[in-house]
């Protein structure tokens, strides 16, 4: 069988929605994303990638068996429009607006394109308890029981770095950025750990091989948190104004949300207040106990 797979979104989106490839493993996968991606697919389980942007003309005159149709975005909409294929599983331009399948209703009715209007999917986002990796694998008619991210990198079991801390996220969620790392750093330094802050990469392949040479990630709901579950390290990871039950920390994951979290859910704007209510002893505490 041949699929293809329409994610581009945020890297960290890629990366977990690699968790699909488990249930792919008979298929010859394609898979449509961008941003520099590609980097983030395993050669030997995609066959091929195209980027939304520019995408190459094979894209269009290949049939494929169904497609995983996962973006919202106007650009990805109107490739899946060029596309043959003789089953979409997602979403897709209706001429009248954006509609998507009955097996992927449970996420998209969350969604910006939900159905219900933006207040209901908002509720629908804050009531789900659902992780994303179930939900995905959900979508294939599969059963969630542990099905791991995939990036085809392996993780290193020498890492030279007890702790490792990731203080950057993107720009659309400033409310991510907890302010309190260089305290935390200097404490968990004074116990004798290891620890490195680490800095902002060019290249995706070094931000990876960073989080590689880890043992534990402390980070908020960002890229480096994938990357470090799919390298299956330990993570610390602070929750301000994203749903934390979305993520699968595949019991190497200690949870923490902030104690304002319900006042900047889903928000964009930055509220220093909201970003550090977090306090330094609640993570210090948690990776302490995490490391025994």
């Amino acid at each position: 069988m041949k699929t293809l797979v329409i994610k581009t979104g945020s890297l960290g989106d890629v990366v977990r929605t690699t968790v699909v490839l488990n249930q792919l493993r008979e298929d010859e996968v394609h898979w449509v994303t961008g941003n520099g991606a590609a980097n983030l697919l395993p050669r030997g389980a995609v066959s091929r990638v195209y980027d939304y942007r520019n995408p190459e003309p094979a894209l269009f005159s290949t049939e494929f068996d169904r497609v995983l149709s996962l973006e919202e975005s106007e650009a990805c909409l109107k490739i899946l429009h060029r596309i043959k294929a003789k089953r979409i599983i997602g979403v897709y331009h209706t001429g009248q607006g954006v509609g998507y399948t009955p097996e992927t209703s449970y996420w998209f009715d969350m969604s910006l394109s939900s159905r219900h209007g933006r207040e209901e999917a908002d509720k629908r986002k804050k009531a789900n308890r659902k992780t994303v990796p179930e939900i995905l694998v959900g979508m294939l008619g599969g059963t969630f029981n542990g099905q791991e991210y995939d990036i085809g990198v392996l993780p290193n079991d020498n890492p030279l770095i007890d702790v490792g801390l990731i203080d950057v996220c993107g720009k659309e969620w400033p409310n991510k950025t907890w302010p309190k790392y260089h305290e935390l750093s200097a404490r968990l330094e004074s116990d004798g750990l290891r620890v490195a802050t680490l800095p902002y990469r060019h290249s995706l392949q070094d931000h990876i091989q960073d989080v590689n040479n880890c043992s534990m990630v402390v980070s908020g709901d960002t890229l480096g948190m994938h990357l470090a579950l799919a390298l299956k390290k330990k993570t610390v990871t602070l929750f301000t104004c994203t749903p934390p039950w979305e993520i699968e920390g595949y019991g190497r994951m200690r949870k923490i949300v902030s104690p304002r979290y319900e006042e900047a859910f889903m928000k964009r704007g930055h509220n220093p207040e909201v970003a550090g209510a977090i306090s330094v002893d609640e993570v210090y505490s948690a990776v302490k106990d995490y490391l025994k």
